[in-house]
């Protein structure tokens, strides 16, 4: 992969983003959504910090975001209001439980329209199919992660700036943190959708298999799990189901991360298998 090749596809990369439709609804619809939780966290900011740090009990039926919280995050309330910065730990924990939605979206046509209207017909005669691959999947992974790590990142920092603005160092090195972990995080679901890519040549279906992955993983784990408890390891065939130990103590998130990086080796080398036998 040489220098040249990768700056050509990434410029081409921007341009062909910018104006892809499924591209700008996803990217449409990652901006209204994560500005509203912003929005929201920040309007409610001080029932929240007050609940965080112990002046304000849980059980007062008058104040209604305690018990949404509670609702959105089930078992992590506790751990997520036990942070130093706890609007930024309740907001990044939105963002990861709508991320593979939206990752998805944007990412979901990596190489299909190039097979399906038969562009690789006259890419591959200039550069070998390998290049072409890993060029178009590596720019495709560095824009729609650099575009979400700095959208998120504008976002914490103008939340911190809003509501919390006295512990605004221990703020940052939270988000600084999060950001790594959803760096990882988008990486594993990308890697779903080269996956896809590989075989499918319409970027929308490409998205909907890696929808349906996701749904069936979900809804056979939460109806095994009231079989047997076990089966609610079924969650963990797809990436989503390391989000959770993100947000754990301990030595957890290391075993996120590493879960998280185990899923993008196997999905883009199982792509990439597919993609250099497939009749392009």
């Amino acid at each position: 992969m040489t220098s040249g090749k990768f700056l050509t596809f990434l410029g081409f990369e921007i341009k062909r983003l910018a104006k892809h439709p499924v591209s700008i609804l996803g990217g449409a619809f990652t901006g209204i959504v994560f500005i509203f939780i912003a929005f929201k966290i920040g309007e409610y900011s001080e029932i929240i910090l007050k609940l965080a740090r112990g002046s304000k009990e849980l059980t007062e039926e008058s104040d209604a975001l305690p018990f949404l919280i509670k609702a959105l995050t089930g078992n992590y309330l506790t751990g997520l209001l036990d942070s130093t910065a706890p609007l930024l730990r309740l907001f990044n924990y939105c963002i990861f439980l709508t991320l593979p939605l939206f990752v998805m979206l944007i990412s979901s046509d990596q190489v299909a329209t190039d097979i399906g209207r038969k562009h690789l017909r006259f890419l591959l005669p200039r550069i070998s199919r390998g290049e072409y691959f890993f060029n178009r999947v590596a720019v495709n992974m560095v824009v729609t992660c650099t575009l979400l790590i700095l959208f998120v990142f504008t976002l914490d920092m103008g939340i911190t700036l809003h509501s919390d603005a006295a512990h605004f160092s221990e703020n940052l090195q939270y988000s600084f943190q999060s950001l790594f972990f959803l760096f990882l995080y988008s990486l594993s679901l990308m890697s779903v959708m080269t996956f896809a890519n590989s075989f499918i040549s319409n970027p929308f279906l490409a998205f909907l298999l890696g929808m349906g992955i996701w749904i069936l993983a979900v809804m056979v784990s939460s109806i095994g799990s009231l079989i047997n408890p076990i089966l609610d390891n079924v969650r963990y065939m797809f990436p989503s189901g390391v989000r959770g130990l993100y947000f754990s103590s301990g030595s957890v998130p290391l075993m996120a991360c590493i879960s998280s990086l185990t899923y993008t080796v196997f999905f883009y080398g199982i792509g990439w298998l597919i993609f250099k036998k497939r009749d392009v």
